[in-house]
């Protein structure tokens, strides 16, 4: 009993910090899945570009160095925002008052990033069912849905409310600006390609 209460306190004072790996994991899984098609896009259009590469292959390099660029520096933005949000100082200023370039982005792109990250979620879990549930596909695509249903709420809408609604208040309206081109490339990648949505219309 001793070792089930250890145990339990621990998971009690850890929950905080493990939920925060969560919203940010979800966002690096949604993030990947987008910039995994940036470099597919990039190298189509450099090899398209009147520029002579030295060898053929070259234009799918570039783009995947440069898409890899692309996907570390939006993980850095949504951790860097996550982390401002969680840790710090909070006040009492109402929300519209709170408003500047980066919440409004965080507002509109965390959720399709976060969802496209549950939606990797629901391909994998029905990977790894695989081999159990073959002959099954409707209960493996089932269970798959299932536990993205569960990431995307318990990850993905708490990381969004986190940084939407206790962002600190901002030095200047314009702050984070500089991200607007980065994170709104990734978040139109993630809702073009990172969401099932486009093979039910």
């Amino acid at each position: 009993m001793r070792i089930l209460q250890t145990l339990d306190d621990w998971i009690g004072r850890s929950r905080p910090v493990l939920l925060l790996f969560g919203q940010l994991f979800i966002m690096i899984l949604g993030i990947h899945l987008a910039s995994d098609r940036l470099d597919d896009h990039l190298g189509q259009w450099l090899g398209a570009a009147p520029i002579p590469w030295p060898e053929p292959e070259w234009p799918l390099t570039v783009g995947t160095w440069v898409a890899l660029g692309c996907e570390f520096a939006t993980i850095v933005w949504a951790g860097t925002t996550l982390m401002n949000a969680q840790f710090g100082q909070r006040d009492n200023t109402p929300w519209a008052q709170r408003l500047h370039v980066n919440l409004v982005v965080a507002a509109l792109g965390w959720l399709p990033v976060a969802f496209a990250g549950a939606w990797v979620v629901e391909m994998v879990v029905e990977d790894a069912l695989a081999p159990w549930l073959g002959w099954w596909p409707g209960a493996m695509q089932a269970l798959g849905w299932i536990a993205a249903g569960i990431v995307a709420w318990r990850a993905g809408l708490t990381g969004w409310w986190q940084v939407t609604r206790h962002s600190p208040k901002p030095k200047h309206w314009s702050e984070g600006w500089p991200w607007v081109p980065l994170v709104g490339g990734v978040t139109a990648l993630a809702i073009r390609h990172g969401l099932p949505l486009w093979g039910w219309m």
